[in-house]
């Protein structure tokens, strides 16, 4: 097997392998909201002067979140989560299946097709998978160690690349509905996919399971999975406990801001990000708001204070 290499351009998208494909049971940051809150986490979150949060509302909302699953941990969680199942695609970048390893384009700060529609997101990403289907590459890559947005060391993993399938095939051919509201990592998602999230809440039927994802499991899922919460709970528990709860059955720590000198980048991402769900909060609790039936974008022009 070829040894560990440093990322060749840092400009240039690399395809990456974001899940193998029999490493792991179940995808990894695997979560759900009937888990008991984390004890190293608890211990954290009194230590910063904080109380617990309240749950409720939080078992019922049946939802479960994780990083990007392989092909074989994706068919084990599936067998043990609740049947009535959409799975929540929350990635900007182009990404699928080859040879049962999640893989997917790289580029400086996981930016692969920002500012792109999602039309034009999925038609890049089918390009993607024909061209790896075509020529598939001697070998693909695992990333090991990143800093300031890009990759510095990167480890090769294993073929065959073969077959090749979008996520979309991989839920549709296990019977599993699949949807996507594509975000940029880091960031908050923008107001048209807002709108279009809040607009497939409202359609949900009830008993469905809600199954969130991104590349790592962490930001974007928690995010969403916080304002799925919020939409659900936001007249009977604080804004501080709805992310809270989140954060202690193992999501991001979404109340603090990103202030890692070598990730600065980031900074403004998460200030953003934090300001957006404080209004999204109000909105979901506000009278005139998501249970109105007010769509996000009309609800803001009706609220000019809000950013």
């Amino acid at each position: 097997m070829p040894e560990d290499k440093m990322h060749p351009k840092k400009e240039q998208a690399t395809i990456v392998v974001d899940a193998q494909v029999d490493a792991n049971l179940i995808p990894l940051q695997f979560r759900t909201s009937k888990d008991t809150f984390k004890p190293c986490l608890i211990k954290k979150l009194v230590k910063a002067g904080k109380v617990l949060p309240s749950r409720k509302g939080f078992e019922d909302l049946n939802i479960s979140a994780s990083a990007q699953f392989s092909q074989t941990s994706f068919e084990s969680m599936v067998k043990i989560l609740n049947p009535n199942l959409y799975v929540v695609d929350l990635r900007l970048e182009s990404h699928g299946f080859a040879g049962g390893h999640a893989v997917s384009l790289f580029a400086p700060e996981n930016a692969v097709n920002k500012g792109l529609s999602p039309r034009d997101i999925e038609a890049h990403e089918k390009a993607f998978l024909s061209k790896l289907m075509a020529n598939p590459p001697k070998h693909i890559y695992q990333i090991v160690e990143k800093g300031g947005g890009g990759i510095s060391r990167m480890t090769p993993i294993e073929g065959p690349y073969t077959p090749v399938f979008s996520e979309a095939d991989l839920t549709n051919d296990h019977g599993i509905r699949y949807i996507r509201f594509t975000t940029l990592d880091h960031a908050r998602p923008d107001n048209t996919v807002v709108e279009a999230f809040v607009s497939f809440v409202r359609s949900l039927e009830a008993g469905t399971w809600l199954h969130f994802h991104c590349r790592a499991g962490r930001g974007r899922t928690t995010q969403f999975s916080v304002m799925y919460d919020m939409l659900r709970n936001a007249k009977n528990v604080s804004f501080e406990d709805i992310l809270h709860r989140h954060y202690l059955i193992g999501g991001s720590p979404l109340f603090e801001l990103d202030t890692d000198p070598g990730e600065r980048w980031k900074m403004q991402m998460s200030k953003d990000r934090l300001s957006f769900l404080k209004s999204f909060y109000d909105y979901a609790k506000d009278p005139n708001g998501f249970d109105s039936g007010a769509p996000w974008r009309e609800w803001l022009k009706a609220a000019p204070q809000v950013p």
